[in-house]
């Protein structure tokens, strides 16, 4: 059985944009210099048993983007599209994460009192492109995934004990050199990850938005209906950002349990054989209205508004980190941008 955690994308973009750190801490400046990943595991490598194999996934969403009208091709559940017509597609999902560990207690009321540590990574911080994990299947059983680490016992010797919930966490980082190139390019590593170290960013999206809703604003004002027609149809853009911080004790969905339930915590290993803990990545999430708010309508009409032929193309695309200003309701003018979800 996979044993599924998440990593949440961080604060909505419409809160974060204009305010990445100009504090690296801890942040290298050297995008030249990363270091080799070799898989702990393969599909075909024997099962250690009472293992725990750590794999990452973007999900199907991650990999195929957000079409509009939308879809659901991981299946089941709402699907997942932007209301205002745009459909998003994803050239890289860059996150770095690093101090993998399991501590001795998963079930506690509050949930960052999670024990003693038990084990602990020791080879990052990784760099991955949730756009393209691959070689594994994700714990939804159709989204890619890929392998990151291997826990095969405790630091102090032995083995883990089936008996025992273990409060997984890990930690999102700052880029710095050094880091271990896990699945990027030579061109990734050399352009959007050496940005990401000479900004300190943890975080870093290249994307495009192509319109494929109802043109303009029908039935409304015609000058509002003007300037959503002169909206480029295609927008590339890249956002990197800083959100660093912990994932503690993080909830288990496998257990079948609230989310704020604490039985539904951490990660037991079986007897015989591995059990799979999964970092997924919400893509969806970076672009929600609201902060932590499930649910929440997409927009992208808000990013769009900044956007002209010339910073939105394939070579200059639109940096939504050097617009210095939060993304707001208004087109680009101040004048207040309507909801185009209703009429699309």
């Amino acid at each position: 059985m996979r044993r599924l955690v998440v990593l949440a994308s961080g604060a909505a973009l419409l809160a974060l944009t204009g305010c990445s750190s100009s504090d690296n801490n801890g942040g290298g400046n050297d995008g030249g210099t990363v270091r080799t990943f070799t898989p702990p595991f393969t599909p075909s490598s024997p099962q250690i048993d009472k293992s725990i194999r750590v794999t990452f996934s973007g999900e199907t969403f991650g990999v195929e983007g957000l079409p509009y009208p939308g879809s659901c091709p991981s299946g089941g559940g709402e699907a997942l599209f932007f209301v205002d017509g745009w459909s998003i597609s994803f050239d890289e999902y860059l996150v770095v994460v690093d101090h993998l560990r399991l501590n001795a207690t998963a079930g506690n009321a509050i949930q960052t009192n999670v024990g003693s540590l038990v084990a602990s990574s020791r080879d990052g911080p990784w760099a991955v492109d949730m756009h393209k994990p691959s070689g594994f299947v994700g714990s939804d059983g159709e989204s890619p995934a890929g392998a990151l680490y291997l826990f095969t016992g405790p630091d102090q010797g032995g083995s883990f004990d089936p008996a025992v919930k273990y409060a997984f966490s890990y930690d999102v980082v700052q880029a710095r050199s050094g880091v271990v190139n896990v699945n990027l390019t030579d061109a990734q590593v050399n352009g959007s990850l050496a940005q990401m170290i000479s900004k300190g960013w943890s975080k870093f999206i290249k994307g495009t938005a192509v319109f494929a809703g109802t043109d303009g604003y029908p039935g409304g004002d015609p000058a509002v209906d003007a300037k959503f027609k002169a909206f480029p149809k295609t927008i590339h853009f890249t956002f990197g950002w800083d959100d660093h911080g912990s994932a503690i004790n993080c909830n288990n969905p496998d257990f079948n349990l609230a989310e704020d339930d604490p039985a539904g915590r951490g990660i037991q290993v079986t007897p015989t054989g591995a059990v799979y803990a999964q970092i997924t990545l919400h893509t969806d999430h970076v672009f929600w209205d609201q902060l932590i708010i499930h649910g929440t309508p997409l927009h992208f009409d808000q990013i769009a508004a900044w956007a002209t032929p010339a910073n939105s193309n394939p070579d200059t695309p639109l940096a939504l980190d050097q617009l210095g200003k939060p993304l707001a309701a208004t087109f680009a003018d101040g004048t207040p941008l309507p909801d185009r979800g209703p009429v699309q």
